[in-house]
């Protein structure tokens, strides 16, 4: 999987994770999906993603290979099983990445993208900005926690000018309880021996 993927499917669980604390008991969302993420005036796309139901599973499963590190073979069950309940309320997931010039004022960058949560009518539930690095990272939740919204603008990093900007949404919910049973899992997992899995030899 690559880097801007896994950075997208572990923001997306972590984030509705946290929304889910205070929502109800999720449900499937109705309704038309959300829209593509526009493009910022003037930026260059390197990743745009969309991903429904049917695809989320597969990129979600080697998501947990990767925080899991090798998984059991007794448990492989257990994690794919944890992760399909914890999907299965969500529709579909939109993700943008630009690169925007050095030139282009990080606040309207944020301006333009925090439109989409205002006109959804959604509330914000995260705030973090780094005055060193100029980091901006903000999260929006739709009504009962049914829909999430982020925003990132940072720096470019590695020599490289202007603007990093990622985009991300969900449109759906998260159920909470097997995450957290697959953090349990990883917490254990981390006082065991490795296990031969002579399957794979």
């Amino acid at each position: 999987m690559n880097s801007p993927m896994r950075s997208l499917l572990a923001a997306v669980l972590l984030a509705a994770a946290v929304a889910a604390g205070a929502a109800p008991e999720p449900r499937p969302a109705s309704g038309p999906a959300p829209p593509p993420i526009p493009y910022y005036p003037g930026g260059s796309v390197e990743v745009e993603l969309t991903l429904t139901s049917d695809d989320l599973l597969p990129y979600a499963a080697d998501l947990a290979r990767a925080l899991l590190g090798q998984t059991p073979p007794g448990r492989r069950e257990t994690v794919q099983g944890n992760l399909t309940r914890a999907l299965e309320g969500v529709r579909q997931v939109n993700f943008l990445q630009m690169s925007v010039a050095g030139t282009a004022d990080p606040q309207q960058i944020i301006g333009f993208y925090t439109r989409i949560p205002a006109n959804r009518q959604m509330s914000r539930v995260l705030r973090r900005v780094d005055a060193r690095t100029g980091e901006t990272i903000l999260l929006y939740s739709g009504p009962q926690g049914r829909s999430l919204f982020g925003i990132r603008v940072a720096r470019q990093q590695e020599g490289r000018t202007g603007w990093l900007v990622q985009a991300g949404e969900m449109e759906g919910t998260v159920q909470l309880q097997p995450l957290l049973e697959l953090a349990g899992l990883r917490w254990r997992l981390s006082f065991e021996p490795p296990e031969r899995d002579t399957a794979e030899r």
